[in-house]
């Protein structure tokens, strides 16, 4: 019994330490957002980089270029 419970106790430190990564990189994420809504400055980069990583949006009269590997 006793060998099963340091197990068990192993399992759930390593969950913990899985757990605790999450936290940091969800911390991470929210205090990039708390800046960015801080500041009309910082709004304005956040959605241009929405716009553009995630919509691939461009300027007017912008092009964008793919750099496709060669196979």
């Amino acid at each position: 019994m006793l060998i099963s419970t340091q197990i068990e106790i192993r399992e759930k430190r390593n969950e913990l330490d899985v757990l605790s990564a999450s936290l940091t990189e969800v911390r991470t994420a929210n205090e990039q957002l708390e800046r960015y809504l801080r500041s009309e400055e910082y709004l304005a980069e956040y959605m241009e980089t929405i716009a553009r990583g995630k919509l691939s949006y461009a300027h007017p009269r912008e092009r964008i270029y793919y750099i496709m590997p060669s196979s």
